[in-house]
């Protein structure tokens, strides 16, 4: 919080706290207490209240009304972008406001790292240095460290050139260094995985797979990724399993589901397993027909 932000809260704790003595005298006043207040600190906690409560659309209204009444505040700004990531993270993530809070505090790692995720939905590689300044600012959050990789992962896939290595080796350092931070995560793991995995590191990507699903252990995707990295080290009778979990789990996707009956039937091609091969096919022929039927209806 600035030092202004700190100044305000102590004039106006009565406020913030909503205590009856202080809602009494306003309804004296004859005041709608939101509608004719004139102090900013009062609408940007009022938004705090509503944000904690998760009514992000209220939260937004009192962050508007508190920069409306004091434009200079960097952390009004800052939550204002935060609510409306809340209301729809693909169509709300409005780079605008975070900009706007760093340039007014330049020095707060929060404000650079929600600018790099809310930069990573319109340009990936222009979220690169704004976690990276953040890590600068604070080095002991995980999280920064995470989207870092992720978005190194990211970019390592969309390149065809050797520039692909140095970025996934680069989300592997990053992934390990918010797994030292954090070893609770399961997402850490899976994205050192993943990035493991594409570098042909199948033995250390099994393993955190593995990590992954102790850590979260009811997700079909991350059985799926286990099963991908056994089945490159010619561990069928694994792959196999990993693959009838992630089935198991699809909960009904029936794009994950013959994604995952694929592999399956990759598995038992290999195992020379040609009758339980064609039970998969059979079994994938069933689940696209029921997509076709579900892409009718929704017509």
């Amino acid at each position: 919080m600035t030092e202004k932000s700190k100044t305000l809260v102590k004039r106006s704790t009565a406020l913030i706290k909503f205590n009856p003595k202080a809602r009494k005298e306003l309804v004296i006043r004859g005041l709608t207490a939101l509608d004719e207040v004139r102090d900013a600190d009062f609408y940007f906690f009022k938004g705090e209240e509503h944000r904690i409560n998760e009514e992000f659309s209220q939260a937004i209204e009192n962050y508007e009304k508190a920069i409306e009444l004091d434009p200079k505040v960097a952390d009004y700004y800052y939550y204002l972008g935060i609510s409306q990531y809340y209301i729809d993270e693909y169509v709300y993530w409005d780079t605008e406001n975070f900009k706007k809070a760093i340039e007014l505090n330049p020095e707060v790692a929060d404000y650079h790292y929600c600018f790099g995720r809310a930069q990573y939905h319109f340009d990936e590689e222009e979220a690169i240095e704004p976690y990276k300044k953040a890590i600068e600012l604070d080095p002991n959050i995980a999280d920064y460290y995470y989207y870092l990789g992720v978005a190194q992962e990211y970019l390592g896939e969309c390149r065809l050139d050797d520039s692909d290595i140095l970025l996934y080796e680069s989300a592997i350092d990053n992934c390990k260094k918010a797994i030292e931070l954090d070893p609770k995560v399961a997402d850490y793991y899976y994205t050192l995985g993943e990035a493991q995995y594409e570098l042909g590191l199948y033995e250390d990507a099994v393993e955190n797979f593995k990590e992954v699903i102790e850590l979260s252990p009811t997700h079909a995707y991350y059985y799926r990724e286990l099963g991908r990295a056994q089945y490159k080290l010619s561990l069928y009778k694994d792959a196999v399993e990993s693959f009838k979990k992630s089935i198991e789990l699809c909960s009904h996707d029936t794009h994950d589901e013959i994604y995952s009956y694929t592999k399956l039937a990759e598995c038992y091609e290999k195992m020379g397993l040609e009758h339980l091969e064609l039970e998969c096919f059979d079994k994938i022929d069933s689940l696209e027909e029921i997509r076709r039927e579900s892409r009718r209806g929704n017509r």
